[in-house]
C-alpha cells in the first residue's frame, strides 16, 4: 500500500481516485497503531513522515488507534464570495436581464469565469436549484454553453470537446422553432431540462457561470 511523500504525489494519487469515482476516498499506508499520535507511513521509516492533514484532523474520534486507524485522502475546495461550490468547480448566476447568448458569455468572462454547460443529471439538478434560490416560480431560465451554430442538429457544449456532449432535453425539444441555435435550462415548464432558444432572444435570462475551485487534498483519520 502506498503513502504519499510530498504534496505533489498526494495530489497525483487523489486525482487517480477521482478518475474512478469523483466521491471516492483511497486508503493509504499511514497509521498510529503503536503509539497514539505518532504516525508512521510505510517507506518513510527513519525520518519524519509526510502527513498533510485536512482541517480538524487527526481527531482520534472514538479512540481511532491500535489497529483501527487508517487514513484517506480528502478533497477540500473553496470558492470566491458569491460563488457556490459543487464537485471541483464554483458556480454563479449572472443577474436576470435581457441578454443574448453571446452577451451572457461575455458576462461570465467579466466575472472571471466562463459560461457553464451541465455534464451530468446531478450537475444539472444542482444548477437548476441555484435558480430556485432567486426565482422560486421557475419562470426564468439560464443560458448554458451549448449551441448548434456550426451544423444544425449537431450540438456542441463548451468543456466537452472530443466526446459526446451531455444533452438532457425537455420533452419535444430541441424543436428549432425559428432557427433556435442556443440552449438554456432550468425553466419549470420544461422540467428544469434543456430547451433550444434563438441565440439573440431578449427574453430575460440569467446565465450559468463556472470557474475552477481552489482545491487541496488532506488526510482524514478513519476507523477501519
Amino acid at each position: 500500500m502506498a503513502a504519499p511523500r510530498s504534496l505533489e504525489e498526494m495530489n497525483f494519487m487523489a486525482e487517480l481516485a477521482r478518475k474512478v469515482d469523483n466521491n471516492s476516498y483511497a486508503w493509504i499506508a499511514c497509521n498510529d497503531k503503536e503509539v497514539e499520535g505518532i504516525w508512521e507511513c510505510d517507506g518513510q521509516e527513519g525520518r519524519e513522515p509526510f502527513t498533510k492533514w485536512g482541517n480538524g484532523q487527526p481527531d482520534n474520534h472514538n479512540n481511532q488507534d491500535c489497529g483501527t486507524c487508517h487514513s484517506r485522502l480528502a478533497l477540500e475546495c473553496s470558492c470566491p464570495p458569491q460563488w457556490q461550490w459543487w464537485g471541483k468547480d464554483c458556480y454563479r448566476l449572472t443577474p436576470r436581464i435581457q441578454q443574448t447568448w453571446d452577451q451572457a458569455k461575455s458576462a461570465c468572462q467579466d466575472m472571471s469565469g466562463k459560461m457553464a454547460a451541465p455534464r451530468s443529471l446531478e450537475e444539472m439538478s444542482f444548477m437548476a436549484n441555484m435558480t430556485r434560490e432567486i426565482d422560486v416560480t421557475g419562470a426564468y431560465p439560464g443560458w448554458i454553453a451549448c449551441n448548434d451554430k456550426k451544423v444544425e442538429g449537431t450540438w456542441e457544449c463548451d468543456g466537452q470537446e472530443g466526446s459526446e456532449p451531455f444533452l438532457a432535453w425537455a420533452d419535444k425539444q430541441p424543436d428549432n422553432n425559428n432557427n433556435e441555435d442556443c440552449a438554456d435550462m432550468a425553466e419549470m415548464k420544461h422540467d428544469n431540462k434543456m430547451n433550444d432558444v434563438g441565440c439573440d432572444s431578449t427574453h430575460p435570462h440569467m446565465a450559468f457561470c463556472i470557474r475552477r475551485a481552489a482545491c487541496t487534498y488532506g488526510l482524514i483519520q478513519l476507523r477501519h
